[in-house]
């Protein structure tokens, strides 16, 4: 059965919930969230779960498996269960799989697959994984192994996986979502530029927000673009779908947004030329390229899709710091290379602080200065990271700056008075008017 025909059959399915539900263990009800399924033959591995009301075990059944960057499968399954009911889907959720080293994501991966294949009756294929951030990352990975049974990804805030390129024809449709001011959407927007050359299919859709989760509707629309995909060309879906996209397009044109239009028909055009909303919108896309708004908006995009993949790629110390003052540059012309400069600032801000403190034991004080000033200005709320910027500037002879950094670090919760009255990187601030102050606002010594 195909996901189009699932979602079709939707209704019926809700109504022969309640006899469907009565040939499944109440343990695992459908219908209900169940947070913490534990492995059967790996205990120390969970998983949060829903079936669907209608689920019964007579027939094979579609899992959506999701990857949290926190290891917390009930967030994503919240969000995405609605959707899943809808169009007839199992979601099944680590609780393992988090950020960090790669073995532990796999031994969680490998579990979650494993009990679900024994537990559940899965369909041979049409299988989707889905994920946020590194979660996503995690989820391609999935996807990738069990390339066979998949249809495909739902990857939120981030994509490649270890920094690869998928396979050539990966058989996988992409559905990548990110937020408009997300760190890690030049790496979506390279993805949308690449990998269709690659002969991949891929959407990318753009939400209002930074670096988080969709909202639980944008994941009714992620499905039925995969139930658009498996539909047969000729099926209305695929040209509803179509139509769908190409009526958002015009309201973004309506409302002056071109660029954002113009992406949109873009992407209708490429996947879907044979319905009548794509043979459209691939005139209203030539038609938008040619507009000066279009144009520079696209020439933003490809600099800073270029930066981001110059920063992937460098290779010392001196490289890293030479696009940070680039970025630093842009960031300060103001505008919307401003707002991106900071974006792509922000992704790198923690390596910005590692390869600080590293010159600032070093010796290398200006360096480390400037790469923690600059972590510190995209990260303000992180007090140690004010507080390492304070001690560089110290040393770098940048009193003044120094201060402004420390008071910052006080300000976001640094309180340790043992650290900062023995720190000799501090010793130029000692005699300081406001140094002492500082000191006696973190409270009693030790």
């Amino acid at each position: 059965m195909t996901v189009g025909t699932r979602f079709a059959l939707a209704l019926a399915a809700l109504c022969l919930a309640g006899s469907a539900g009565a040939q499944t263990p109440a343990a695992l009800e459908p219908g209900v969230v169940h947070p913490k399924v534990l492995c059967q033959g790996d205990p120390s591995h969970s998983y949060a779960l829903y079936l669907p009301r209608g689920y019964h075990p007579g027939r094979p059944w579609p899992v959506l498996f999701c990857l949290s960057p926190t290891g917390q499968g009930e967030v994503p399954l919240r969000l995405v269960k609605d959707a899943a009911e809808a169009g007839g889907y199992i979601v099944a959720a680590s609780n393992d799989s988090r950020n960090g080293p790669w073995q532990p994501i796999l031994e969680a991966q490998q579990a979650l697959w494993k009990d679900v294949s024994a537990r559940f009756p899965m369909a041979s294929s049409g299988h989707l994984a889905m994920g946020f951030s590194g979660g996503a990352r995690a989820a391609l990975h999935l996807a990738l192994t069990h390339r066979d049974r998949f249809r495909g990804v739902i990857s939120c805030g981030a994509f490649y996986a270890e920094q690869k390129d998928l396979p050539r024809k990966s058989g996988l449709s992409l559905y990548l979502l990110t937020g408009n001011r997300d760190f890690n959407r030049f790496e979506m927007g390279r993805a949308l530029e690449t990998e269709p050359k690659r002969g991949n299919r891929v959407w990318l859709q753009v939400f209002e927000g930074k670096h988080r989760w969709p909202d639980a509707a944008q994941f009714g629309q992620a499905l039925a673009f995969f139930a658009a995909e498996e539909a047969s060309p000729g099926d209305p879906l695929r040209s509803r779908w179509a139509a769908d996209r190409a009526g958002e397009a015009e309201d973004l044109l309506q409302k002056g947004r071109s660029y954002e239009a113009y992406r949109l028909f873009t992407q209708i055009a490429r996947l879907y030329p044979e319905v009548p909303a794509g043979a459209a919108a691939a005139g209203k896309a030539a038609a938008l390229e040619r507009t000066e708004e279009v144009i520079s908006a696209r020439a933003r995009d490809r600099r800073f899709e270029d930066l981001w993949g110059r920063l992937k790629a460098v290779s010392s110390q001196d490289q890293l710091l030479g696009l940070i003052r680039e970025l630093r540059k842009l960031k300060a012309a103001g505008g919307e290379d401003s707002e991106d400069a900071e974006d792509l600032l922000q992704l790198n801000a923690l390596s910005l602080e590692q390869l600080g403190v590293q010159l600032l034991r070093a010796g290398r004080y200006d360096e480390a200065a400037f790469c923690l000033e600059t972590a510190a200005l995209v990260l303000p709320s992180h007090s140690i990271l004010n507080y390492n910027a304070a001690c560089a500037l110290a040393r770098a002879g940048r009193s003044e700056s120094a201060m402004e950094f420390l008071e910052k670090a006080v300000a976001a919760g640094f309180k340790d008075r043992a650290l900062a009255s023995k720190d000799s990187d501090l010793d130029s601030l000692r005699k300081h008017p406001r140094f002492q102050r500082l000191l006696d606002g973190m409270g009693p010594g030790s």
